[in-house]
C-alpha cells in the first residue's frame, strides 16, 4: 500500500476524532510512516496502540486505524 493512499483514507476518516484531537493523531501517522524498517514499524505500531488506548475519544478512529492499516494492509 501507497503511503499516499493511507495518509489520504485517514484524513477522511477524520470525522471519527474531535477536531482538536486531529492534529496530534495525523502527527503520530506521519511519525509511524517514517520507520525505516518492519521491526522498527511493529514496534511504533505497538506503542502508538497503547497512547491511542488512554483516549477514548479517539476510540472509533482507532479501531479503524488498527483494522484497516495494521491487521488488513500492515507495513505501508
Amino acid at each position: 500500500m501507497c503511503w499516499a493512499h493511507v495518509a489520504r483514507k485517514c484524513r477522511e476518516h477524520r470525522k471519527l476524532v474531535p477536531t482538536d484531537k486531529w492534529q496530534q493523531i495525523d502527527t503520530d501517522i506521519h511519525d509511524l510512516q517514517l520507520c525505516f524498517s518492519d521491526n522498527i514499524f511493529t514496534h511504533g505500531v505497538s506503542l502508538l496502540m497503547k497512547k491511542w488506548s488512554t483516549d477514548p475519544l479517539i476510540q472509533q478512529f482507532q479501531q479503524y486505524f488498527f483494522d484497516q492499516w495494521i491487521d488488513k494492509l500492515p507495513l505501508w
